[in-house]
């Protein structure tokens, strides 16, 4: 009995007894600086059904400390003129593209057997398409160069590292994760929308791969206030498909 009591409590002792968020973390930082040890830069594809888009990072020695920036296409094309087309101008005529092709291929679906559902969906299918190809093309004219915006994410990351406590390891799909949990994190620096309201985090879990201590899952709960209203938003992120690239972990989204 006495034998089976000490095992029990063996097995049961809480794991932050063992090691602390602020110990995972750090054990995290390292493994990633060593996987971006010798990189200056690298290129992720990333594809939206029909639509790719090129997403270009490069080092760069920000807030005294190195990190990788996103930079627009826009940037790269004052780099190297003549290499792409302007990014704005092909967002804006793929728009005019598909508002050409939405009538005859709404023609042809409802001459064909069930056509005139998948005629309705192929509609707001390619309205929505055309919206975002005209929202893209106005963004690439008014971006920013994303310096701020990388120095923000990294102090919001050492924020949560530095407030994180752990909750305990779980399971993901096969892989063993710890889920660090933080509150308090309403000075985490948000991008606030354009109408001026503002958002603000509240509290944010981070599930970290036990062996290769990338992120697995991301859970964040904010508050959106415009004119005295406030609605809550939820922001889920699954990060479960890696692949290994050189020496870094690329994850699918």
């Amino acid at each position: 009995m006495l034998r089976t009591l000490a095992l029990t409590a063996l097995l049961t002792v809480p794991v932050a007894a063992q090691q602390t968020a602020q110990q995972i973390m750090t054990t995290a930082l390292q493994k990633e600086a060593a996987r971006q040890a010798g990189i200056s830069n690298y290129v992720i594809i990333q594809s939206n059904g029909m639509m790719q888009a090129p997403a270009y990072y490069e080092k760069e020695n920000l807030d005294g400390q190195e990190l990788f920036r996103l930079v627009p296409i826009s940037e790269w094309q004052k780099r190297r003129p003549g290499a792409i087309q302007d990014p704005a101008a092909m967002a804006a005529g793929m728009a005019t593209g598909l508002d050409m092709m939405k009538g005859p291929m709404e023609r042809e679906m409802a001459a064909a057997p069930g056509g005139a559902l998948m005629g309705a969906y192929l509609s707001d299918m390619m309205t929505d398409m055309a919206t975002f190809s005209r929202a893209a093309a106005v963004a690439e004219d008014s971006i920013s160069d994303n310096r701020a915006e990388t120095i923000e994410a990294q102090r919001g990351r050492a924020l949560f590292g530095a407030r994180a406590t752990l909750v305990g390891r779980e399971m993901i799909d096969t892989f063993a994760v710890f889920h660090l949990r933080a509150t308090d994190l309403q000075d985490i620096p948000l991008q606030q929308p354009d109408d001026g309201g503002k958002v603000t985090m509240i509290d944010a879990s981070m599930w970290l791969d036990a062996t290769d201590y990338v992120p697995r899952r991301l859970l964040m709960h904010m508050d959106m206030e415009n004119d005295g209203r406030h609605v809550p938003l939820t922001l889920e992120l699954l990060l479960s498909d890696y692949q290994q690239q050189g020496s870094l972990l690329v994850a699918g989204r």
